[in-house]
């Protein structure tokens, strides 16, 4: 079967091929994969990617937990992230992961990014004001 090996695709044994479920999970897995749902592994028979594929388990319960600033352009459902000084998922550095219980991970600097750009999709940009929360409610979390 065609599946993706080191960001090229190529003829694999089915047996080996994982359905990579999670966007974030194509970036580091090792194993032959192609893109999909738990639907399409289903179809196929085959295995699908989750943190222990990706060399991910020991990101579980890392970081420094911080609270997500209340801005009103972000998603409501997501109240924590935890900070990375340097986010490495098997050998390669991310700049986000989602754990497999769907705990989010974020290196700040990509946060503030993701942040700024939210926030440009809506025709806005922080001004000095929201810039300060951010970093004061960044703050509060440290302690």
């Amino acid at each position: 079967m065609r599946a993706i090996v080191e960001r090229a695709t190529t003829i694999c044994d089915a047996d080996e091929v994982v359905v990579a479920v999670a966007p974030h999970h194509a970036l580091v897995l090792t194993a032959p994969h192609v893109p999909g749902t738990r639907t399409l592994a289903d179809l196929l028979d085959i295995d699908v990617s989750d943190d222990a594929s990706c060399a991910a388990s020991s990101v579980a319960g890392s970081g420094v937990e911080r609270p997500v600033p209340p801005l009103p352009v972000l998603d409501r459902s997501l109240t924590t992230y935890r900070e990375h000084e340097e986010l490495v998922i098997g050998d390669v550095v991310v700049d986000w992961w989602v754990t497999d219980d769907g705990e989010r991970r974020f290196r700040l600097d990509k946060f503030m990014d993701i942040a700024r750009t939210v926030m440009a999709r809506r025709g806005r940009e922080p001004g000095a004001a929201e810039c300060a929360r951010l970093s004061a409610l960044h703050g509060a979390g440290a302690g």
